[in-house]
Parts: structure tokens; sequence; C-alpha cells
């Protein structure tokens, strides 16, 4: 179904963080125009589509901080008819113009006092509000003027007293947020955020390890390999596979063709199909890394004609193509 293509260079190792990979730009048929991964302190920036652009290797933060501190998650967004690139770190939330060329924000996301803290989870949701998670359990709430230069802090969330958040994703009204005990669901209900349900299957007691919010639909990759689809919008609704003999690393959905990706430390990228006949997913393509465990994967349109998947600690992303029959 598909065969591998090319493998494209990272300037240095991606670090062995789960969902390590952000796209810019992918739509129906065209690919996306450019891929980032993260190497501790810096962001790995690669040209996809035009071979001429030189790769960039961006620091968090300048001068003499150059580099420190450790990136969490990154993420190209739309906000307010601009895409931007938001960096998710042990130094709190940095906001760069889509090229990765100018810092345009920072904050902290740090409560009073002097606990440690970082930042983890990124998404977007309705009317341009930029959701940050953190360590401390907390979801912090951004929204910003025309040109995305200032962002003005309009809530936070106190998420999770079960400990830090480690995964947060979301759409239109809702948003999902994880820590290693507890999933929840969240809605906006009389301008404040509220508890829809928490998010679980029993007898599954395995720790979240990818998440990924599409359509309405949650999938979330567990530790045991497990990996689960539930309907925002129908709390009776879920499905439930054993994907992988290793822990989930990443997790991608294509709307338009109904297709998930799943990658795995067990060095195994997947595509499944799911219907609403049968509570469990169907495997259509299975292919080994032999570069080793991966830690981030995704297509590389909507259409799922290509996919990458990057290995951890290592400087290659693999590049599959579907065959032509």
């Amino acid at each position: 179904m598909y065969k591998y293509e090319k493998t494209i260079t990272l300037v240095t190792v991606a670090s062995p963080i789960n969902q390590n990979l952000a796209l810019l730009d992918a739509n129906e048929y065209i690919n996306a125009d450019t891929l980032a991964c993260i190497h501790e302190g810096h962001v790995n920036v690669i040209p996809i589509l035009n071979p001429d652009r030189h790769g960039k290797y961006v620091p968090l933060l300048s001068g003499k901080e150059r580099g420190k501190g450790f990136i969490k998650q990154i993420k190209w967004v739309r906000l307010t008819g601009e895409t931007i690139f938001v960096v998710a770190s042990t130094i709190g939330l940095q906001i760069y113009d889509a090229e990765l060329c100018d810092v345009k924000f920072f904050h902290s996301c740090k409560a009073t006092g002097g606990d440690m803290h970082y930042t983890n989870g990124i998404c977007v949701i309705e009317h341009n509000i930029l959701c940050v998670g953190t360590n401390l359990g907390t979801i912090w709430l951004f929204q910003g003027n025309e040109s995305n230069t200032d962002f003005e802090v309009i809530d936070r969330i106190y998420a999770h007293d079960d400990g830090p958040i480690k995964f947060l994703d979301g759409m239109g009204k809702y948003l999902v947020s994880s820590s290693e005990e507890c999933t929840y669901l969240w809605s906006l209900c009389d301008k404040q955020y509220e508890i829809s349900r928490q998010i679980y299957v029993d007898g599954l007691f395995s720790t979240p390890t990818a998440l990924k919010v599409a359509s309405y639909l949650t999938f979330i990759g567990y530790e045991s390999g497990e990996l689960c689809v539930f309907d925002i919008l129908n709390p009776d609704f879920h499905l439930r596979t054993v994907a992988h003999k290793l822990e989930i690393t990443a997790i991608d959905f294509s709307v338009l063709k109904h297709f998930t990706l799943t990658a795995s430390t067990d060095c195994y990228i997947k595509i499944w199909t799911f219907n609403e006949f049968s509570s469990e997913g169907t495997c259509i393509f299975s292919v080994f890394n032999e570069s080793g465990p991966l830690c981030g994967a995704a297509f590389l349109n909507h259409n799922c004609t290509e996919f990458c998947a990057v290995t951890a600690n290592d400087i290659s992303v693999n590049v599959y193509i579907k065959e032509e029959k």
C-alpha cells in the first residue's frame, strides 16, 4: 500500500519525546511545507517541498540564555488568520512567527511562588483561544491581538490536582486534558470551562502516552500499546484495539480519508480504519522502522498519499509514499 520513498535528515537528533513532530501547511493535495522536531532546547526546522531552502536549528531564547531549558512540545497553529509557531518548554510559553525568525511573545505560565514549573500541551479552540497546559495541572488560556504580537491571559483552569498535564488538545468549544492518572473532557458553559466527563475504559489501567483530537473524536494511545477512540459528542461510543506491543508515541488522523496513523517504541508505523459496526480497529498497513524506536509520525497531506516517521535519538525522518496501482 505504501513504500519507502526517502529519508529527510535533521540538523541533530530528535529527542525521545512523544509526539515529537510538527508540520507546516499540510492540506488536501499539497504536502506539508516544513517539518520541525525537538532536540533538547532547540528546534530542527527542515524544509520539505523546496530542496533549495536550508534547514535551521533554532534555540530556545537568545543571548546569554540561548538554548537553555528543555522543549516539551511544538506546534504550528492558525490564530486570527495567521500561522504562528508555538513552543511549550521548561521556561514557559514562546510564540514565534511561522518561519521561526522572531519571538513574538513570551509568558512564563508560572503561578506565584517558587515552585518548579514547565508548560506541556498546546491547542487552539474557538474564538482564537490558545490553550497551554502546565506541570502544575493548570491550563492557561490566551487571546491575542489582530497581529498576534501581544496576548492576554483570559482564564486559568485548575484542571488536574492528580499530577502534571501530559497532553492537551481540543477543537471548537471542547478541550481534552490528560495526566498520568486521569483524562478529562472540558466544555464551555456560561463562559467558563467545566468538566463534561472523565474519559476512561473499564479495565484499562495503562498510562496515556499520546493524544489527538480531530473531527470531534479523541484518540488516545497508551503505554500498553492499546489505542482507544472516543466520541466527544456521544459518551456511549468508544473503540479499543491492541495496536502495538509497546507504548504508542504518536497519533495522526485524516478527516478526509478517516485513516488513523500510529507509531510506537516497538519500531512499527501502522495505519488503521475504524467503523461503527466493530469495537476494534482494522490495520490496513504496517511497516517496521529499521532506524529504531519512533517518537513522531504524521500524514504529510490530508489525502494520505504520504506520511513520515521520526526516529528517536536519531537524525532520520523516513518518508513513505502510496504505491500506484
